[in-house]
């Protein structure tokens, strides 16, 4: 491939994101159930590394403050998600409409940590236990207290300090504990002492949990699927750079902890979450359950529980829609579109529709649930039967093609779906790299295309040869009867490569006009623009990666079969190396995502 070819598909590539990169940042917020520190360490990574970004958000994450309700608050609206414990569980069967998104700590983090003359959980009756209000109440310590016949009455409770200096002064002989915290401030002051741990006995609960209201989940599904996922990229990253993460809560959060007590927390916390059983925050149903029955063992709910509705379900992605919008649906459940061979965007061949902008729609179904039918006009070939069709409404729309100053007159535009070059196609032997270059030139050019519609209206001095598809046209280049051709890169390229009727021509050069591809919409529905121009902002950055990929996948690979320029020291070397490892950055996208699978 030589460096022209290459600037090509660089350029292909970083073109094609423009679409979505441009979209406005939607702000949202996160209330933290504590002060900064490695517990929320996936919040600070993602919002660092422009995973939020990627996803279109703005992420203001809030540190907390005793005056605080963390549930009120995201139900008020005046944070849009929120963290808590196991004790949503509570919340919800209490009535309240909050969802959980998110499980992170598979194994709750509080403890009970004694002195060292303290045998059992038993020898704590009568003696000072300090604890915050609802530590024993409604946690794997109350169920682990009252398994031992203990209860806050007959046990002297202090209020917590939120520090270890009363259990270092002996003026307390236990208090609750988290083991990602207490513990390391207790050995680096070389103080005894002993952990009861209610997960040692069987007691099981979660924590630090992510939710939202249950308004934010159904008005904003795609929004709240997009935060849970970059946060979980966010925790994944965060657990492979456990010191620079700490640097970044050290140095922009919070000096409070010092680095090696967040370095600690940071590998309890690793173990609490248990990635090797669990992806990072899974909401396990059977864990759940569990903890709903611990809540049962302490009295605090009715055995017959119902929580229903209180997971969050990811399915429902589609956007938000006026009444009239969704009565505009219900009268048109499905849209008529065509198109013409247009490969890779689309294949007609048959009676079947499939390339690039099947995936796409396949996307914009979901969103809006609208069904979308193919319909074929005349041979799938002469896109000016297409335009014909459209302007008298004989469909609904054209699946996607540029904006130009004629097609103002009869159709709407709904995107753009993405952004791609014009590219300029000519004999090897005579190469034009310019539209300028190819005034008073002859270029053949398909009918009724964006490429020939833009060259009529800004470069009138080039002769157009008008012919009945982009293959026509390269044929006449390829046999010499016009200078060359303009169209979609992609196409172009999709069209030449590997093609030994096209050997003799190549893309030789690329327009400065950014070709926008939108839905093509009769002008009569301008509703159903509206619905299609919500549906595309609200398709995230990785959907629409997964896209470009196939996108780059069905242009930039050359088949290898049909090209025979291997050596035969040069095969045998692939016989013997078949698999070659690639070293490379653990993240820099949108041109390197690393999954964990």
């Amino acid at each position: 491939m030589n460096f022209f070819k290459l600037s090509i598909f660089f350029s292909l590539f970083l073109t094609i994101s423009l679409a979505a990169e441009h979209k406005d940042l939607q702000h949202v917020s996160v209330q933290l159930e504590w002060k900064h520190q490695f517990e929320f360490a996936g919040f600070y990574a993602a919002k660092e590394q422009g995973y939020y970004n990627e996803l279109n958000l703005d992420v203001e994450i809030k540190e907390y403050h005793p005056d605080i309700d963390t549930i009120s608050d995201v139900l008020n609206g005046v944070s849009t998600y929120g963290m808590s414990s196991s004790q949503l569980i509570l919340e919800r069967l209490s009535g309240k409409n909050i969802v959980q998104l998110a499980s992170y700590l598979k194994q709750n983090a509080l403890i009970l940590i004694a002195k060292p003359d303290i045998r059992t959980v038993e020898d704590l009756k009568n003696r000072k236990v300090m604890a915050a209000a609802n530590e024993l109440k409604g946690t794997s310590l109350a169920a682990m207290i009252q398994e031992h016949h203990l209860n806050t009455d007959n046990i002297n409770v202090i209020s917590h300090r939120f520090n270890i200096d009363a259990f270092v002064n002996d003026e307390i002989d236990a208090m609750t504990a988290f083991l990602s915290n207490q513990p390391f401030l207790l050995d680096q002051k070389q103080v005894p002492y002993k952990i009861f741990n209610p997960a040692d006995e069987g007691i099981y609960s979660y924590d630090v949990e992510l939710f939202t209201s249950e308004g934010e989940a159904k008005n904003n599904p795609l929004r709240t699927q997009n935060f849970i996922d970059a946060t979980r990229k966010g925790w994944e990253y965060a657990l492979s750079n456990k010191e620079e993460i700490v640097d970044l809560i050290y140095h922009k959060y919070s000096s409070e902890k010092s680095k090696e007590a967040l370095l600690y927390e940071a590998d309890v916390i690793h173990k609490l979450m248990k990635t090797d059983l669990f992806k990072i925050g899974a909401v396990v149903p059977e864990l759940i359950q569990l903890n709903t029955n611990m809540y049962v063992q302490l009295g605090m709910v009715d055995k017959h529980w119902d929580l229903e509705g209180f997971v969050f379900d990811p399915k429902p992605r589609q956007i938000n829609l006026t009444p009239v919008e969704s009565a505009f649906i219900k009268a048109h459940p499905i849209i008529h579109f065509s198109d013409v061979q247009w490969e890779p965007f689309a294949s007609t061949t048959g009676k079947t529709y499939s390339g690039i902008f099947k995936e796409y729609y396949k996307l914009l179904s979901q969103h809006t649930g609208i069904k979308f039918e193919f319909v074929k006009i005349g041979d799938g070939v002469n896109f000016q039967l297409v335009l014909d069709a459209l302007k008298r409404k004989e469909i609904d729309m054209i699946d996607g093609s540029g904006k130009t100053e004629d097609r103002k007159n009869y159709a709407l535009f709904a995107g753009p779906l993405m952004q791609i070059s014009l590219a300029i196609v000519s004999n090897k032997q005579n190469r034009y790299t310019t539209l300028e270059s190819l005034k008073e030139k002859k270029i053949a050019v398909a009918k009724g295309s964006t490429a020939s519609e833009y060259i009529k209206e800004h470069f009138p001095q080039i002769k157009l040869i008008y012919t009945d598809s982009i293959d026509e046209a390269l044929s006449l280049v390829s046999h010499q009867k016009a200078d060359a051709t303009v169209d979609n890169l992609v196409v172009l390229d999709f069209m030449i490569k590997d093609n030994p009727y096209f050997r003799h021509i190549e893309i030789s050069g690329m327009s400065d006009y950014a070709f926008d591809l939108y839905a093509l919409i009769r002008d009569d529905y301008p509703l159903l623009r509206q619905i299609l121009d919500k549906a595309v902002q609200s398709i995230t950055q990785e959907e629409l990666l997964k896209i470009n990929n196939k996108l780059l996948r069905s242009t930039v690979y050359p088949s290898i079969s049909k090209r025979g320029f291997l050596t035969p020291k040069e095969s045998m070397f692939i016989q013997r190396h078949p698999k070659i490892v690639l070293g490379t950055e653990k993240s820099w996208k949108p041109y390197i995502i690393v999954n964990k699978d």
